[in-house]
């Protein structure tokens, strides 16, 4: 899902902003799935709440656009869950975590790159 984004240009008002557009972001919530896959037509964010099992993040399903962000929030139920990756992502300025951290909230930027056609983590927050 593209998001319309504002362009910073010299001499732009706010109501320039307001005719190109804010950022948008859809969010999905699935509560303790054992396998996530998230639908690029509707959602660029998919909270996963409660997990009490091991996760697959399945390949988005729809079309990427290059350079779209997708993003992931992941807390477990206080015990360090498993967490598995499919094809289409890979790392690339983070590594692919494999756990949750137990009882903190995670959360993982992905972006869509077009030359390998795949999501590159750019980023693995965990809470503190």
């Amino acid at each position: 899902m593209s998001r319309p984004y504002v362009s910073q240009s010299v001499g732009a008002t706010a109501a320039d902003a307001q005719a190109v557009g804010t950022p948008t972001f859809s969010v999905v919530t699935l509560v303790n799935p054992a396998t996530a896959t998230i639908d690029l037509a509707n959602y660029d964010t998919c909270k996963i709440t409660g997990l009490a099992q091991a996760v697959v993040i399945a390949n988005p399903v729809g079309t990427p656009v290059s350079e779209d962000l997708l993003e992931l929030i992941i807390s477990d139920n206080g015990t360090a869950r498993a967490i598995a990756f499919g094809t289409l992502f890979a790392a690339e300025v983070s590594l692919l975590p494999t756990t949750t951290v137990a009882g903190k909230r995670m959360r993982l930027v992905f972006q869509f790159n077009s030359d390998t056609g795949k999501y590159g983590c750019l980023a693995v927050l965990n809470q503190l």
